[in-house]
């Protein structure tokens, strides 16, 4: 079991190593500068799952490419988050 533990610790650290996202708030996560396509905003809103869009500057351009493309509509508290 302690075993088991320690993979799946190994094995999230990697995934934060390879994705650049930890969920934490310190760290920088710019959006790109030319903006995201759909398939791009797609990978990135599962790539910082863990992400706030109120402290991630990529998941939030993601989620705005996301909801200007149609493809999902904003809760209440997300929209307020995207536009203010």
């Amino acid at each position: 079991m302690l075993v088991a533990f320690g993979l799946a610790v190994l094995l999230a650290e990697l995934l934060v190593a390879v994705l650049g996202c930890g969920g934490t708030t310190d760290v920088d996560h710019p959006a790109p500068v030319g903006g995201f396509t759909i398939a791009e905003a797609h990978r990135a809103t599962q790539q910082h799952r863990e992400c706030s869009p109120r402290e991630c500057e990529c998941v939030r351009e993601a989620w705005r490419t996301l909801v200007l493309a149609g493809r999902c509509a904003p809760t209440g508290e997300l929209h307020r988050m995207l536009y203010g």
